[in-house]
């Protein structure tokens, strides 16, 4: 996909009204809250005052405060308006954000996202760390398409990222959060009937409708559950009974337990104490009229399942200077993100579990199927079927200016922003026939009890690019007492870019990670 445009815009603003075509410029000045100005579109200025407009203001000491793990995290409950749920509770989850209500039922209904400057997206916003921000302004109502146009139909959130010091001694600050993940509560369950179908007692049943806890021939036992370990008995079978109990021919490689409710919901017993770490060192400097400054930021995080995992790195460089009648700003982020995550699977098969069945115990079950025979092991899940990704992303912008004299000024302001994504997923699969199962889980001898799980495997890879350039001519004259006259002459280009390749298959069986070129 490549989109191309170009564009010669003429602008005119007398001292009484005056209309502009929104742009993807912008530029953020704070002071005082209820000094905030707002320059928009080809220079349109709008003052920000927070006790009669619908704009809101967060500045970089509320959004660190209780070390978000990423910058949009970090608005939660802080606007007025601005409503942020979360989408998707994976260990990198997205979210959706709305600003005062839905506009359309079919329709976009995320606002515009804008970082320094220059229109950006959701998933950007999201890989920057909170501590890289210096403010976010949220333009709630008609705030944002007064300034964007219908871009900003749905408000818009502007991002500015930290600039360097002008101070003329460095500053070195560093800021480390560690954050502990635990699951809160899970959808609760009957806990006076076990494994099993229609009162009957069956150990390999996904059914929780079994005999009652308190069934003389069951209470207070201990019961074998699920498919046995291995083959005991040296016949090349494992032998299960879906009508019944384990046979005993292999039931002493069956897990047991007390046929009774366990003290702790098993499903919560099996989820982890996710870990995040998130560090961020920043030093900054500079002399009078320059200044530099440089962010790192690193985040570790380990989910509440077992090996999803999240690895971040952030590096952010800006400085500027300012020489006679020359300014120079510019500022350069480098992203690097690697997920990995297991299937979204794993959680309904954990709740088809009974209250009896200690899930733990199957963490090193050697079989796609573990406490039942239709549904799989969620610790097979996790080793066998994943999906994994890395990205980068670079953003860098960099606005000149050059000031002839007092009524006469020019502007040059260009961004680029590429994102490359790898991404591979895979699954293991799981080969359930006589002939090359080993050991063959059956029921009756001869065919298999259990059924195949196909592997598959596949792999893309993506890159977007955006290029923003405007250069304009500012005039800006008194031409009577009364009467004033500014004009802006600019020209600008806008182009978008993006390409994704992708390849996948079905019934692989991949015993390494395979690597596919494009």
């Amino acid at each position: 996909m490549k989109k191309l445009t170009a564009s010669v815009l003429l602008v005119v603003l007398s001292s009484s009204f005056g209309i502009v075509s929104a742009q993807n410029r912008d530029t953020l000045r704070t002071q005082d809250i209820t000094e905030v100005v707002m320059t928009g579109a080809m220079n349109r200025k709008m003052k920000l005052d927070a006790s009669t407009t619908s704009a809101v203001v967060v500045s970089k000491e509320k959004l660190t405060q209780a070390g978000a793990p990423n910058a949009l995290a970090a608005l939660q409950s802080k606007v007025p308006g601005l409503t942020i749920n979360k989408t998707n509770n994976g260990v990198d989850g997205t979210y959706d954000i709305k600003i005062r209500g839905t506009r359309t039922l079919t329709g976009n209904t995320s606002p515009l996202i804008v970082i320094d400057g220059v229109v950006s997206t959701m998933a950007i916003f999201q890989s920057i760390p909170s501590d890289l921000i210096e403010s976010v302004t949220t333009l709630l109502g008609l705030q944002g398409a007064a300034l964007y146009g219908s871009q900003g139909v749905n408000g818009a959130i502007v991002v500015t990222t930290k600039k360097g010091s002008g101070s003329r001694k460095p500053r070195v600050s560093f800021n480390s959060n560690v954050e502990f993940d635990n699951v809160l509560f899970v959808p609760k369950r009957q806990n006076q009937y076990g494994q099993g179908w229609a009162g009957n007692r069956i150990h390999v049943e996904n059914g929780a409708w079994g005999p009652s806890y308190s069934d003389p021939a069951y209470a207070g036992q201990n019961v074998a559950i699920g498919v046995p370990f291995y083959d005991v008995n040296g016949d090349g079978k494992i032998t299960v009974d879906p009508n019944g109990d384990v046979p005993a021919a292999d039931a002493a490689s069956s897990i047991y337990a007390p046929y009774a409710a366990r003290g702790k919901d098993n499903v919560k017993e099996f989820f982890q104490t996710g870990l995040n770490l998130n560090n961020t060192l920043t030093v900054t400097g500079g002399s009078e009229g320059a200044y530099a400054g440089l962010t790192i930021n690193r985040q570790d995080r380990e989910f509440i399942i077992a090996d999803d995992k999240l690895k971040k790195t952030s590096i952010n460089l800006n400085g500027g200077f300012k020489l006679g009648k020359l300014t120079l700003d510019g500022s350069m982020t480098y992203i690097n993100r690697s997920v990995s995550t297991t299937s979204a699977d794993l959680y309904p098969n954990l709740l088809q579990s009974s209250a009896e069945i200690p899930i733990t115990s199957f963490a090193n079950s050697p079989h796609a199927y573990g406490w039942n025979m239709y549904y799989q092991n969620p610790y097979w899940t996790i080793k066998n079927i994943r999906s994994n990704s890395k990205q980068d992303i670079f953003t860098g912008t960099i606005s000149l200016g050059y000031k002839i004299n007092d009524h006469i000024s020019f502007t040059n302001n260009g961004s680029v922003q590429v994102t490359s994504t790898d991404a591979m997923g895979y699954n293991n699969g799981y080969i359930a026939s006589a002939a090359t199962a080993v050991p063959f889980i059956t029921s009756n001898g001869t065919s298999a009890a259990v059924s195949g799980i196909t592997s598959s495997y596949s792999q893309s890879n993506s890159i977007n690019r955006y290029f923003y350039n405007d250069i304009m001519a500012n005039f800006n004259y008194d031409l009577t007492k009364d009467i004033n006259m500014r004009l802006t002459v600019g020209h600008n280009v806008q182009q978008t870019e993006g390409k994704i390749t992708s390849v996948s298959g079905t019934g692989i069986k991949i015993l390494e990670f395979i690597n596919i070129g494009t």
